[in-house]
């Protein structure tokens, strides 16, 4: 009877493990496959955008909010290129060489 008991808390102890295991093994896929942050930041040309939203939509930092035209969060942004991708106007740019501030020329902030 006492082996059959600890053999039962053995098996649950086991379950957790597994539990534990499944999640950290989930975890490592998740960090793998998560979009690289970048020095270059994503630049919108005021005077193309069209404020359509494609670039809002598909920015996975949630860095690009559109009020008309796109404004982009420069600290959020990790440039990933997929707003530059689906801009049908072109009128977001990523530079080589990482973000040059622009003052109030540029839509970032």
């Amino acid at each position: 009877m006492e082996r059959n008991k600890e053999l039962q808390i053995l098996k649950v102890r086991l379950q957790s493990l597994e539990s534990q295991l499944s999640f950290l093994e989930r975890r490592v896929r998740e960090v793998k496959h998560r979009p690289r942050p970048s020095l270059s930041k994503a630049f919108v040309e005021p005077e193309r955008c069209l404020g359509c939203g494609l670039c809002e939509a598909n920015c996975p930092a949630g860095a690009i909010v559109v009020q008309r035209i796109a404004w982009i969060d420069a600290r959020r942004c990790i440039g990933c290129g997929n707003c530059v991708e689906v801009c049908p106007q072109g009128a977001i740019s990523l530079p080589a060489e990482g973000f040059d501030r622009k003052g109030d020329a540029g839509r970032t902030f």
